[in-house]
């Protein structure tokens, strides 16, 4: 191996003027690495630096840039992306359920016909405006929902759009005005040369009075026929906007996958190099170099020099990416979520999956909060459109395996809990089954139900009475016509036994 210039070929040791100005060398390019880390910019590398935090907190631009660059973070991103689907799917994996607080639960048909209006189905209550909606508090972590009383419809709000807002002057968090600044298009897709600046009316502000309401704000119209649904996340005491879900995760997950890439690219490295040659000399290497040659296929032969050996590179232990499992830990812990979820591997848990499964109970109790957000925000969308009495249920985040629900079932129909009915519902809905007939399942010995039947217990009973009746007649000797009646009823068969030829023929 050749020595580093400086070093001395015999004791590998530098001499102190060498070692001052490899030391020299050593500080210049430790200096530049860390100026060059120090000026990285949050847009290339998702670090946020200090100096965009306020006293007050972050300023709205501040939170449009962090959004936009967390946009793309999220798009391109394994971690990220897997984060939040993982959270979409803990909220709203099973749907949510809307009823009325009266009339059994139906909502009544004029507010039904307006969440049904394709163009508010698809921003509020599809599959599609469940997961957009949770990537706004992921990505940005504020929504904009605006309802147009004139023609009964919601539209959404682009978190850049809002450019300011007026609050309550007692309560700054108290918002009641939201100033969107935006370039309108006309029907051919054509952008106004202006900036059209309008401040909508929060709903509560709203539900005051239209002569509660201003007219300008600054100088630009307020539009009173639109009302503004907002959704914050991530607030903090008096402040006025929320913060993204994903901006504690933006840095690991960079630098995650900053590491996966500089480990792949020293695997690749590496794999180049197969053989080393081992030699005393420098002379002797740079023979065996030359008389090796390049191999001409599988099976060929080195040429060796006097003291020199070929050996093979290490296989195992050169790089690991598993010590970024670290990395990840932290990005699984910023968006409340398991390691074992976000890498899909069972190995991230360093034991069996039973014990990596349990590490979801708390991003189970993470979503239940995140549910309870939602849960007010549909409550105010409801409000919106004048229905005040509505009940929105989401479904267990978990639910237990088929068997255990069976189990589950059959031990509340056995103790006299549900009725047998009640029993068949539950036990078809879980079972995924068509059900065929209208009425319930008559008892019978080939169901589990049978044993507990009045008419079971019964039979059970009389088949206990024969049996015992059946043993009674065999004890009972000399009964006409039963089993163990024989002979005249004397001693003969007994006194023969005793006493051989002295019994009658």
């Amino acid at each position: 191996m050749r020595p580093i210039a400086g070093q001395n070929r015999v004791t590998g040791q530098f001499s102190l003027s060498e070692a001052l100005e490899r030391n020299e060398i050593l500080q210049e390019s430790y200096a530049a690495a860390t100026a060059a880390i120090m000026s990285m910019r949050a847009d290339e590398e998702g670090w946020l630096p200090l100096n965009k935090l306020k006293e007050n907190g972050f300023t709205l631009q501040n939170l449009h840039d962090i959004a936009e660059q967390a946009e793309l973070q999220t798009t391109g991103n394994p971690l990220l992306k897997r984060g939040l689907t993982l959270r979409t799917e803990y909220v709203f994996g099973r749907g949510v359920g809307f009823e009325a607080k009266v009339n059994n639960g139906t909502i009544p048909p004029r507010y039904q016909d307006i969440m049904e209006k394709p163009g508010n189905c698809s921003v509020l209550f599809s599959e599609e405006a469940f997961e957009r909606n949770e990537r706004e508090a992921f990505n940005k972590g504020n929504l904009f929902m605006a309802y147009r009383k004139s023609t009964k419809t919601f539209f959404p709000i682009p978190f850049n759009e809002i450019s300011n807002s007026a609050s309550n002057p007692d309560l700054q968090q108290d918002v009641w005005y939201y100033q969107r600044s935006y370039i309108k298009t006309n029907i051919n897709g054509e952008p106004d040369e202006e900036k059209t600046i309008v401040w909508y009316p929060v709903l509560e502000k709203a539900e005051e009075g239209q002569a509660k309401l201003r007219t300008t704000i600054a100088g630009s119209r307020v539009d009173k026929d639109v009302v503004i649904i907002d959704a914050k996340f991530n607030t903090r005491v008096g402040g006025v906007w929320g913060v993204p879900d994903v901006l504690p995760a933006l840095p690991y997950a960079w630098a995650h996958a900053e590491y996966i890439r500089d480990a792949s690219k020293l695997l690749k490295a590496l794999s180049t190099i197969a053989w080393k040659v081992v030699s005393k000399s420098k002379n002797n290497a740079s023979n065996a170099s030359v008389k090796m040659g390049m191999p001409k296929g599988a099976g060929s032969t080195a040429s060796m020099t006097d003291n020199t050996d070929l050996v093979a590179m290490p296989r195992s232990g050169q790089v690991d990416m598993t010590d970024g499992q670290e990395l990840a830990g932290y990005v699984a812990s910023a968006l409340q979520v398991s390691l074992v979820a976000i890498t899909s591997n069972p190995g991230a848990a360093s034991g069996s999956y039973g014990a990596a499964a349990s590490l979801d109970q708390p991003s189970a109790n993470s979503a239940r909060a995140r549910q309870a957000m939602w849960v007010s925000f549909y409550k105010r969308i409801y409000r919106a459109v004048g229905m005040k009495d509505v009940v929105v249920n989401f479904p267990k985040i978990t639910e237990d395996p088929i068997f255990r629900q069976m189990q589950s079932f059959t031990l509340a129909f056995a103790s006299g809990g549900i009725h047998q009915d009640e029993y068949r519902v539950a036990a078809l809905e879980a079972l995924d089954i068509k059900s065929l007939h209208e009425e319930v399942p008559e008892p019978n010995v080939f169901t589990a139900a049978a044993k507990y039947s009045q008419e079971a217990i019964e039979q059970e009973e009389k088949a206990a009475q024969d049996e015992a009746d059946r043993a009674t007649a065999l004890a009972a000797q000399g009964q006409a016509g039963l089993a163990g009646a024989g002979g005249s009823g004397t001693n003969d068969l007994r006194d023969m036994d005793a006493t051989p030829g002295t019994g009658s023929a």
